[in-house]
């Protein structure tokens, strides 16, 4: 929740008995909605299984919570931002905020992608006529085009048309060649969006970060990187906010909460 939407929400259950801690559960950002006083501070969290908050704002006329929402005072819920968000300093932005332009480009090229194989996204060929072509002729000169060079198999046949003086024109380009750039446009893509979440591309297995890999050794430290530059300053950021509500909730300044890393084999 937190990577993603830039704000994790976890609440605390009512507790058997006041001196023990509840269960922590957490609440999916998308379902909801805060509460505030007149001077803007929240002072409730409403958590609605059946309504689609917009992005954690103030519930109004036109969206607001229906009659089965949970309404969470403040002081029971856990609010954990990634970063604070300019416009709402209450509501937070995940690391992908600042790459959605390359998230949503990498979906148009594999839509393009998609579509080409499918119907074509644009004609490849157009054949122009020197002479008057009539209906008929024009239907045997597609068929015949559709037989002879249609499909994968028949790609890269030479075309002949036979029945009137034409030249052949190429209208699209070929999905993935060098005209179009897909592969080093997509390359860039995935380390735009691998920069912004602070992950060494071969960690994932992008292209980049394998041709860039050399042996096992390079990966090894590019695991420990990602843990000592990414996970561990994430968990150490959450068992501290984890830390503060725990030790005011029960009234235990001298508790730590801190993360058990003894299983994890890069660090």
């Amino acid at each position: 929740q937190l990577l993603v939407t830039g704000n994790a929400f976890i609440v605390e259950l009512t507790p058997r008995r006041r001196a023990q801690l509840g269960e922590l559960i957490v609440l999916p950002t998308a379902n909801v909605f805060d509460e505030r006083d007149d001077e803007g501070q929240i002072v409730a969290y409403i958590y609605d299984t059946k309504k689609r908050s917009d992005r954690g704002s103030q519930w109004t006329v036109m969206n607001r919570p229906t009659g089965k929402a949970v309404r969470y005072p403040a002081e029971q819920v856990l609010h954990r931002r990634y970063a604070p968000d300019p416009d709402d300093p209450q509501w937070g932005i995940s690391p992908l905020a600042a790459c959605v332009d390359s998230v949503e480009a990498d979906f148009a090229i594999a839509t393009y992608i998609t579509n080409f194989f499918q119907r074509g996204a644009v004609p490849p060929y157009m054949l122009i006529a020197e002479t008057t072509v009539n209906e008929e002729q024009k239907r045997a000169m597609q068929a015949e085009w559709e037989r002879t060079m249609g499909g994968m198999d028949n790609a890269w046949k030479l075309a002949v048309v036979d029945g009137t003086r034409a030249s052949l024109q190429r209208l699209g380009l070929a999905a993935g060649s060098r005209e179009v750039g897909l592969y080093d446009l997509r390359n860039s893509i995935e380390a735009r969006i691998l920069m912004v979440l602070n992950v060494p591309p071969v960690v994932v297995g992008a292209v980049l970060g394998v041709l860039s890999t050399t042996s096992y050794a390079s990966y090894e430290q590019a695991r420990q990187a990602f843990y000592e530059e990414n996970t561990d300053p994430t968990i150490r950021k959450r068992d501290a906010a984890f830390t503060h509500f725990v030790r005011k909730r029960l009234q235990m300044p001298s508790l730590r909460i801190r993360g058990d890393m003894t299983d994890v084999l890069a660090v």
